[in-house]
């Protein structure tokens, strides 16, 4: 007895429309891409904020007008972020609602992006008490 083939299987788990199943999973992948890849503007979005502090502390600028471009981009780079986790959630949602499987479990992406955040946080935090 041979293993099933790959479309063999993908007629098991998909019923007679394989081709309703392929898009789900496209369009599943590509939220996915998406929401790693804003999550990574996001970051550098950040980042810049940190580079902007690195590079106007060395130049004596007022410390209080660093720290304001500072939290401008960790703000804006933050924000960028959240509204992709919540975009991702909402695609997920409407793909659950149809086939009822989720790749990679969404509440897992999001509290590693928070805790990711706090962490960036806590740096800059320590960056300006020092």
């Amino acid at each position: 007895m041979t293993e099933p083939t790959i479309f063999e299987n993908l007629e098991k788990q998909a019923g007679s429309n394989i081709n309703m199943y392929l898009a789900v999973e496209r369009t599943r992948m590509a939220s996915e891409r998406t929401l790693f890849s804003l999550i990574r503007t996001g970051f550098t979005i950040a980042g810049g904020g940190v580079l902007i502090t690195n590079i106007l502390a060395g130049d004596n600028w007022v410390t209080w007008l660093t720290a304001l471009f500072s939290a401008i981009f960790v703000t804006v780079g933050f924000a960028f972020i959240l509204v992709a986790l919540h975009r991702y959630h909402q695609v997920v949602a409407k793909i659950e609602k149809h086939d009822g499987i989720d790749p990679i479990p969404s509440r897992l992406i999001s509290t590693l992006v928070v805790l990711l955040q706090l962490t960036f946080v806590f740096v800059l935090v320590v960056f300006f008490l020092e």
